[in-house]
């Protein structure tokens, strides 16, 4: 367990003065090409708190693989709170894997009742041999000005913060503060919001891989006691992967086939965006919707896309079978842009010719958040291989994500809502082509 430094009003000092220097470090390439950069936090301002949400959860866990649960019946602030709302943040991270989280509002607490059970929400990390230990981080706080964090983005605050917690383990200071290295780590996408929150309390246990993965129930608690915790670990076996789960078509009271594009039909010359430039042709042929890079356009990314019209969807089922057609395509990628606004504003599902996944939101040409950062896993095919790719979608802004019919993650995002479909193609190196051979598409009923 690491030690608090209670002395928050320096760091908070330390951390606008990297604010006013400017220390916004760049985020990963977004899908269409431009170079985005963390926005700046904006000037905080008195506000009223925002209603209580209900518990924010992502794990990155297959259910195939081995992984360890986490179970926390009881967690308590040890000190009397004002009323205002209290979030508490429980992160599972393999500093060189996946990670799990949860966001759990709590507005207000009851009367003489400082005690939360998250019993009805485990927490799953996906583990391997390869893994030397898993961080178990619990934080508490008030938001005393929520201008720099709403309502609507609470998912894009609590990715941020897991993913900055990976990064403070990987190369951070261990013996700092776990929040004021998470805070550090995040190259100012968390300076706005850690200044105007109130810190409950925060506790930090390790599981080793050496010692065995499974514990009975144990306790934690934070330094100057402002909070504890009693956690269950169970360590969960990797399940046959030899053969995968088949592609899951909805129910029909579940969901109404809108859509099963073969690209056979002259109809889907009409459907589909074609177009030529010395950078790319996109095009219909060959029983599929054929994406051709000859150039980078942007920056040193190649990159082209194209959109289904007549189709919008809220709710149901996307499914893709897509292909890069050079096996030894360098840095490629493709896949499928959901709830798609226009060219700037969609969610990106992509697929990598290494067997890796990501998923982000893309708002006003720039990455705004990043759900699932580039991750392998070993249901995707590499190289040439056809992948099938398929998103449910539900009316409480819950995505589940599947490729050859192994769950890889489910998220929550409501950054959009109706959108279109598009494919899309990416590469370091050209010539490269990605082609979307079937798309089906189910929607909801009612």
């Amino acid at each position: 367990m690491i030690g608090i430094r209670r002395n928050r009003g320096w760091l908070k000092a330390a951390l606008w003065a990297g604010v006013a220097l400017g220390a916004f470090a760049p985020l990963l390439l977004a899908a269409c090409g431009a170079d985005p950069h963390v926005p700046p936090p904006s000037e905080t301002a008195a506000g009223t708190p925002p209603v209580a949400l209900d518990t924010l959860a992502v794990t990155g866990t297959s259910a195939s693989g081995e992984r360890l649960r986490v179970i926390m019946p009881a967690l308590t602030l040890e000190r009397p709170v004002s009323n205002m709302p209290v979030r508490v943040l429980v992160a599972l991270v393999d500093p060189h894997g996946t990670y799990s989280y949860l966001l759990h509002p709590v507005s207000p607490l009851a009367e003489n009742t400082r005690q939360i059970s998250l019993v009805d929400h485990p927490l799953e990390v996906g583990i391997s041999a390869g893994t030397p230990y898993v961080a178990l981080w619990i934080v508490a706080f008030q938001p005393v000005d929520d201008s720099a964090i709403s309502t609507q983005n609470l998912d894009a605050l609590a990715t941020s913060l897991a993913l900055s917690f990976r990064s403070w383990l990987n190369t951070g200071d261990p013996a700092d503060d776990p929040l004021a290295g998470t805070v550090g780590a995040s190259d100012g996408a968390l300076y706005a919001w850690f200044a105007g929150i109130d810190v409950q309390g925060q506790a930090l246990a390790r599981l080793d891989a050496a010692g065995g993965w499974e514990t009975e129930l144990r306790t934690i608690a934070a330094p100057d006691g402002g909070i504890s915790a009693v956690f269950d670990v169970d360590y969960l076996p990797p399940t046959s992967e030899a053969t995968p789960a088949p592609v899951r078509a909805p129910a029909e009271d579940e969901f109404t086939l809108l859509l099963d594009e073969t690209f056979d039909n002259p109809a889907s010359a009409v459907r589909w965006f074609q177009g030529r430039a010395p950078t790319f042709i996109n095009e219909v042929a060959g029983s599929g919707y054929q994406i051709r890079l000859l150039g980078a356009s942007r920056g040193s990314t190649a990159i082209s896309w194209g959109s289904l019209s007549g189709v919008r969807i809220a709710r149901g089922r996307i499914e893709a079978d897509a292909r890069l057609t050079e096996s030894d395509a360098a840095e490629a990628s493709y896949g499928i842009w959901l709830r798609y606004q226009d060219d700037n504003n969609f969610l990106s599902v992509s697929l990598s010719s290494q067997g890796e996944y990501r998923v982000t939101v893309v708002e006003s040409n720039r990455v705004q958040r990043v759900i699932q950062d580039w991750q392998q896993h070993p249901a995707i095919h590499t190289g040439a291989a056809t992948n099938t790719l398929s998103v449910e979608l539900h009316a409480d802004g819950r995505h589940d994500l599947a490729v050859n019919g192994v769950h890889l993650l489910t998220f929550r995002d409501r950054t959009f809502g109706e959108g279109a479909i598009a494919f899309f193609c990416a590469a370091r190196s050209v010539p490269a082509t990605c082609r979307l051979e079937n798309l089906r598409v189910w929607q909801a009923a009612g």
